[in-house]
């Protein structure tokens, strides 16, 4: 069990499914199989409710989260999100939250020892705030 969580946390798989069972000599074995990968995701939150004599409409579509992920770009092991939060679509300029946040794993190559890690992260808080910059080498 524990060697399925320790694999579970590596990320460099972006979609397996791991089966544990025994071997023919009664001892754990793991078996991986790398299902097929999904490479970008777009997800929304909108919702939808019943007016008064009339058709319904959205709810919620001033307001809501538009969020992307692509991870393990290219069989890398590196990852881009980005997500944009806001009070209203129609005019974003005073209630705009965003976040942009890109990892590049083994940074020196797969067989260097150093093993390094470059996490960069893009993003505002809301009302009006400036674009902040964070860079970091792991």
């Amino acid at each position: 069990m524990e060697a399925m969580k320790k694999i579970q946390s590596l990320p460099l798989f972006s979609n397996i499914k791991v089966n544990p069972h025994l071997d023919d000599r009664n001892e754990g074995c793991i078996t991986l199989k790398e299902e097929d990968q999904k490479s970008a995701q777009v997800t929304t939150e909108w919702t939808l409710f019943p007016e008064q004599e009339r058709s319904p409409s959205m709810a919620s579509f001033q307001t809501g989260t538009v969020t992307f992920e692509h991870r393990n770009i290219q069989g890398l092991n590196r990852s881009l999100i980005g997500s944009v939060i806001t009070s209203n679509f129609w005019d974003p300029k005073g209630d705009l939250t965003f976040q942009l946040d890109y990892v590049h794993s083994y940074q020196d190559g797969v067989t260097n020892p150093r093993n390094r890690i470059f996490k960069s992260s893009f993003f505002n808080s809301k009302t009006f705030s400036r674009l902040v910059l964070r860079l970091e080498y792991l």
